[in-house]
């Protein structure tokens, strides 16, 4: 019931009451996969990005190596700096990134984006965008996009 309250909320757009309604719920179980990815994007949207990360740390392996956790988990990580945990996401071998879906591909332009912008000091704009997909190619391992 917790859970669904939480859906309600969230489509009605009261997103802190969603989240709170997604932690009870996760507390109160049953802890389902299901359960975690949704409570893991209330927060991720909510822009607690730390939670989201100690939040993916309690959890199980079997949870942990869900794919929406994992990403959401990585984009936490990118958003918190951490880029040696996108780094190590990004060798983890996908099977569930759909074709034209471009999670990886983001995390790995952003990761080096954010490291650029970092060491040289300069904002994360159009012409660093340009630079980085010039310099730093997605390997096709992770390019999922659509290209015409």
């Amino acid at each position: 019931a917790l859970r669904n309250l939480a859906v309600v909320a969230e489509r009605e757009d009261r997103h802190d009451e969603a989240r709170g309604l997604y932690e009870r719920a996760w507390r109160a179980g049953p802890r389902t996969q299901s359960l975690a990815v949704e409570y893991a994007r209330s927060l991720s949207h909510a822009g607690e990005h730390a939670e989201v990360r100690e939040f993916y740390a309690s959890l199980g392996e079997e949870l942990r190596e869900n794919e929406s956790l994992l990403l959401l988990d990585a984009r936490a990580a990118l958003e918190t700096g951490d880029y040696d945990s996108v780094e190590r996401t990004l060798q983890h071998e996908f099977v569930g990134v759909r074709e034209g879906a471009n999670p990886l591909t983001d995390l790995w332009f952003g990761m080096h984006e954010r490291r650029i912008a970092e060491a040289e000091g300069v904002p994360v704009d159009d012409a660093l965008r340009a630079r980085v997909h010039r310099e730093f190619p997605a390997p096709k391992s992770i390019d999922f996009r659509q290209k015409v």
